[in-house]
């Protein structure tokens, strides 16, 4: 008994929240209460929650990386991979306040995102470079080949008067216009092969960077 006595005259605060019914809960419970009234506090009130983001980084480090407050404790890091607009920040903040404060909300929006995620990885392999003959990959192809026929303009008039002088030489009208238009369609076709074997090289050594092994390409 007179241990006892010493230990409540010693250490009084144990025995004192026994006595009022209160007991300790681990640190994980404590920093999860903590951040659902800070973010109840914060919707309700309308306040910018940017400045409460390191509050919750002091949480997630105290409690050892819950999982529910890693999203609002790295906020700030993943940000770089968004835009710097500041409404934009304060609503992805909001969004994930809500996501905290209801698991079933949080649950959802990842199935969400995840979805859209999915699409948009469908979208890009069926586009150029995972597909040559793509809208894009034929945009641009059309791009490059209008602009070697505009740098072509030159070598056109060269050989316009190339033939001319010919069909002069020969004395033939019929020379020049004959031997310049059978060779246009050579003209026109090597600029379009050389970018063809371009693209497909280029595609190639995309798609070797990206991990795609060599068999698929």
């Amino acid at each position: 008994m007179s241990g006892l006595n010493f230990k409540i005259r010693h250490y009084p605060l144990p025995y004192m929240l026994d006595e009022l019914g209160c007991h300790s809960i681990l640190p994980k419970e404590a920093a999860l209460s903590l951040a659902h009234q800070r973010a109840r506090r914060i919707l309700k009130s309308g306040e910018d929650p940017l400045p409460s983001i390191p509050y919750f980084y002091q949480l997630m480090l105290a409690a050892d990386y819950p999982s529910e407050l890693i999203e609002l404790g790295y906020f700030d890091d993943d940000d770089m991979f968004f835009s710097d607009d500041p409404e934009g920040k304060q609503t992805r903040a909001r969004e994930a306040l809500e996501e905290l404060l209801s698991p079933e909300l949080r649950q959802m929006r990842l199935t969400e995102r995840k979805i859209q995620w999915d699409q948009e990885l469908a979208r890009i392999k069926s586009e150029w470079p995972y597909v040559f003959n793509s809208p894009t990959g034929r945009a641009m192809f059309k791009e490059r080949y209008i602009e070697k026929i505009t740098d072509m303009r030159p070598f056109l008039w060269i050989e316009l008067v190339a033939w001319s002088i010919a069909g002069w030489a020969f004395s033939s009208w019929r020379t020049t216009v004959i031997g310049y238009i059978s060779t246009l369609p050579v003209l026109f076709a090597l600029p379009a092969w050389g970018e063809y074997v371009r693209m497909k090289r280029e595609r190639r050594d995309t798609l070797l960077r990206r991990g795609v092994p060599d068999d698929q390409i």
